[in-house]
């Protein structure tokens, strides 16, 4: 084993460290930290990088004291890890502050339990390692249960104000960060002089860099039912509504926002007509905050739904839909005129694809109602090529679930899946486990294994 040498060393160094008097060795062990430091400028280079990213309004002398109070810390966290061998119940608390060892010996004479946070604490971090390999009583570590800190971190509930939140940019070498003022929270004042619900209550689902300086982001309501899509300018702030989509009752957030390499068009989805389809749109590339895009075509039409946009390669968008049937999730292709659709992973089931950023390869995760998942490396052209599989569910004796087609009252196609007992017949009645789904989004019951 080639790091044994590197292992005895350090098995002798703590030895060595745990047999001095504990002042003494606190003292070689700071010394030594810090040779160790000065030997190595490229960790010395990264410490004080992450310090000024974390503290950028402090001087480099301030940085470089904190530097060596880390460096420090660490020795001394050496030592005492070197010497917990010799600690026991008498002598450990000259070393420590105990604080709630009298609400453990109250849980204890009530016989309750006592629920232990165990957090980073300097140099005492490893105080549990201690307690348990050692057989120090766990009560060392209790705290209040009504601990102010703790109480702090309580989630929130029904009825207090939702968290405010706000999009940032930071250079990535470390800096100032420039909080960007969305058009949503430059609401005018109320007459009562507090800022309008409207302006605090939002979300920002997704963002990300259009291109060098400009970012582009998504801003959501309160409600749900409408959503903004915004290019921003990350120097002046300035920013520019490119488009919103509304609804009486819910928008979907999703990640379809795609731009082409042009870098004048992105394709976006909406279920403005009553399905989840692609669209097409045109923007100012040069200036992208010139003008909002304006829609130049609707790509996918038809009674079904596009579950996600997956790529787009030169003029052909990759997509995953149900076209075919309303259970199944598999690959679809088409022109960015909104010709040529093809239908390319044909096995019926659900399949999760993810494409390679520079090829047209693809990874294929399916799963049918009977077929257990299995990874698949393919390409749109040449088909597909097992590179995993799941060990085979036949020898299980699983029932196959039987798809069921009704109308409701109102003449809607209602989708189902029956699951009906080996041991059932049309004479014998058998209990109905039902588990409808009625809220937003895809309410069909996908076809792979185990599914739901």
């Amino acid at each position: 084993m080639k790091e044994w040498p590197g292992f005895a060393l350090a098995w002798l160094l703590v030895k060595f460290i745990g047999a001095l008097p504990r002042p003494l060795a606190r003292r070689i062990a700071a010394a030594t930290v810090r040779v160790l430091l000065a030997m190595l400028p490229r960790l010395r280079k990264i410490a004080m990088f992450n310090l000024r990213v974390a503290f950028p309004d402090w001087t480099d002398a301030r940085r470089n004291e904190t530097l060596h109070q880390m460096t420090r810390y660490l020795a001394w966290q050496a030592v005492e890890f070197a010497r917990f061998p010799k600690y026991n119940r008498a002598n450990i608390e000259r070393v420590i502050e105990i604080e709630g060892h009298e609400n453990f010996l109250e849980a204890q004479r009530k016989g309750k339990g006592v629920l232990i946070l165990t957090g980073h604490i300097g140099a005492w971090e490893l105080s549990s390692f201690a307690h348990a390999v050692y057989g120090f009583s766990m009560h060392y570590l209790a705290r209040p249960l009504d601990n102010a800190r703790l109480d702090a971190l309580q989630s929130r509930k029904a009825g207090d104000p939702n968290p405010a939140v706000r999009l940032g940019v930071v250079n990535a070498k470390g800096g100032r960060t420039s909080w960007i003022t969305l058009p949503i929270q430059r609401s005018e004042e109320d007459p009562s002089g507090k800022r309008p619900r409207e302006a605090r209550d939002f979300y920002i689902p997704r963002f990300g860099w259009l291109k060098n300086g400009i970012v582009w982001a998504q801003v959501l309501n309160r409600l749900q039912n409408e959503l903004d899509l915004y290019f921003i300018d990350a120097s002046s702030g300035r920013s520019q509504l490119m488009l919103s989509e509304k609804s009486e009752n819910w928008v979907p957030v999703n990640d379809d926002f795609n731009v082409l390499a042009s870098g004048d068009k992105f394709v976006w989805t909406s279920w403005r007509d009553g399905h989840t389809h692609i669209y097409l749109y045109d923007f100012d590339g040069k200036q992208p905050l010139s003008r909002p895009a304006q829609l130049e075509r609707q790509i996918t039409r038809g009674d079904f739904e596009v579950i996600g946009i997956d790529d787009v390669k030169q003029d052909t968008v990759y997509f995953t839909a149900n076209a075919e049937d309303l259970r199944q999730k598999s690959l679809y292709s088409i022109k960015l005129d909104g010709t040529g659709m093809k239908h390319i992973s044909r096995e019926p089931g659900t399949h999760k694809i993810s494409f390679s950023g520079k090829t047209d390869w693809y990874v294929d995760t399916f799963s049918g109602v009977m077929t257990p998942p299995r990874l698949s490396l393919c390409k749109p052209d040449k088909g597909c090529g097992i590179v995993w599989n799941s060990r085979s569910i036949d020898d299980y004796g699983l029932i196959h679930p039987k798809a069921v087609t009704f109308k409701a009252d109102d003449g809607t196609t209602l989708l189902g899946t029956l699951l009906v007992p080996p041991q059932a017949s049309a004479e014998k009645k058998a209990p109905l486990v039902n588990s409808p789904y009625g809220g937003p989004g895809d309410g069909a019951k996908p076809t792979e294994l185990l599914a739901g």
